[in-house]
């Protein structure tokens, strides 16, 4: 690790992937699930990226998916979807397809589920 910033809602960690001389950034977030905070934290996460000219993986719980056809049985705030997708866009972040109990959170359950 080389540096860090550490804010309400995320952790910035920007350091090196040693065994592939590697230097890159992790982001973990929580972002609200309110929509005013919601804008707000992705402005302030979006004035804390910016700068970095490594690759930069972001996870963690946003609250909101990119489309309705993510959620299971639940429909989206179509505000929140707009607000997500577009610091999405404008960061062109890839989406990986991590779907399913093993990347997921899965039937209410309270303990993250990982890849085997």
């Amino acid at each position: 690790m080389d540096s860090s910033i550490i804010s309400q809602r995320s952790l910035i960690i920007q350091g090196s992937i040693k065994t592939l001389d590697m230097k890159c950034v992790f982001v973990n977030v929580y972002a609200s699930n309110n929509d005013d905070e919601r804008r707000s934290f992705f402005e302030e996460l979006s004035s804390h990226l910016f700068g970095f000219d490594v690759p930069l993986c972001i996870f963690g719980d946003f609250n909101v998916a990119k489309s309705d056809e993510e959620r299971s049985g639940h429909v989206s705030n179509p505000n929140a979807l707009y607000i997500f997708n577009d610091f999405i866009d404008d960061w062109a972040f890839v989406d990986l397809p991590l779907a399913g109990s093993k990347f997921t959170w899965f039937k209410n359950l309270s303990l993250l589920l990982t890849a085997a």
